[in-house]
């Protein structure tokens, strides 16, 4: 109640609208969240819980565990992402994003079923190696769409539906940048420089970005995948008299 002098009167609690909600947290960090619009949104965490290097816009997080319905690795840290596997990465430095990678010769992947809502629409994909053969079982499958090339290396999406058991990735060669979500959602992945900040980004349409930094570990360029500066900074240190 506010004061209730010759000003004021009683607070109408009903003129305001929450514009997010937060669902849950994980080791202190946002997992989920919920917007005024009703989409809710996923954040995966990793580098040690450090950092966060998923966003996934508008996946429905009513009434389904996250783990079950979005995944993703970058290869890049020990966190898998809700994926499986037990091999290492490996260190590729031709990667699209960051340094490490994942030779399907160290054996398969796999996501578990999703079981609450079985009869939706998921995407799943992967920057694979030039040579690289890529299999996916688990559910019926759709054509490949390549989205994105670059420096001998291509960004392959599939739909996946119907699913039947858990996702199996195998196959040959290297892949990186795997992930998984509903189908009318949106990922966009980061990769991190430990000590200094974020390397680079991936948004949902596989378009990416590099960031630089200068000497005082500041921001400098922002670059896009052909090595064009989007965006510049400079830093003006004031001097006193």
């Amino acid at each position: 109640v506010a004061y209730a002098g010759p000003y004021y009167s009683t607070l109408d609690t009903t003129r305001f609208k929450p514009q997010i909600s937060y669902d849950d947290y994980l080791k202190g960090n946002i997992y989920k969240y919920t917007e005024a619009n009703g989409s809710g949104n996923v954040v995966l965490w990793g580098y040690n819980n450090q950092y966060p290097i998923a966003k996934v816009a508008n996946a429905s997080i009513g009434g389904y565990t996250p783990s079950e319905e979005v995944a993703y690795s970058s290869f890049e840290s020990s966190e898998k992402g809700n994926w499986i596997y037990s091999g290492n990465p490996v260190t590729d430095l031709t990667s699209p994003s960051g340094k490490r990678v994942y030779s399907l010769a160290n054996g398969s992947l796999s996501k578990i079923k999703p079981t609450s809502l079985p009869a939706k629409r998921y995407l799943i994909s992967y920057w694979y190696k030039q040579g690289s053969t890529v299999n996916i079982s688990g559910g019926t499958l759709g054509g490949v769409t390549i989205k994105n090339t670059k420096a001998g290396w291509s960004l392959a999406e599939r739909e996946i539906s119907a699913i039947t058991g858990s996702i199996v990735v195998s196959g040959t060669g290297s892949i990186d940048e795997l992930r998984f979500h509903p189908y009318d959602a949106q990922m966009t992945t980061y990769t991190y420089e430990p000590l200094l900040g974020l390397s680079g980004s991936i948004d949902p349409k596989g378009n990416l970005q590099y960031y630089e930094y200068d000497d005082a570990q500041r921001l400098k360029n922002v670059r896009d995948q052909k090595g064009n500066i989007v965006k510049s900074y400079r830093y003006n240190l004031g001097t006193s008299n």
